[in-house]
């Protein structure tokens, strides 16, 4: 369960960055979805993936991103979905190996292991619908 947990959390890397709005949704794009527990920890999980968003940014890193509660879920409610798009999965893997060599990057992977933060599930969803 914890090579899961780090697996999951180290693609979490990808909910970082921006591109075009239009690129990553063409035809052939990425979206990379965890599913978060939070532990009740909402706003400060949000503050904390800002501060890596802005780390990615300054770093140049492709993937546009959102972060979605689920209110009405069944047993999801409650649950964040981060969501991140990217043109390719040779995009997204390229982002993810340049952030997971920062500190930064660690100090965010320690602080969700320290506030009880899980990744439940990740799906890497390939579109093939266009916009």
């Amino acid at each position: 369960m914890r090579k899961l947990f780090y697996a999951m959390i180290v693609t979490l890397a990808a909910f970082v960055g921006f591109t075009s709005p239009g690129s990553a949704q063409s035809a052939g794009g990425i979206s990379s979805v965890f599913a978060v527990d939070v532990n009740n920890q909402g706003p400060a999980f949000v503050a904390e993936v800002q501060k890596i968003r802005a780390l990615a940014k300054k770093m140049g890193l492709p993937g546009e991103q959102q972060i979605l509660l689920a209110e009405i879920a069944g047993d999801q409610t409650n649950t964040i979905y981060v969501v991140i798009e990217y043109a390719s999965l040779a995009e997204m893997e390229a982002a993810n190996a340049k952030l997971n060599a920062t500190p930064e990057w660690q100090a965010f992977v320690a602080w969700n292991q320290s506030a009880g933060i899980n990744v439940l599930s990740r799906t890497v969803l390939r579109n093939i619908g266009g916009n």
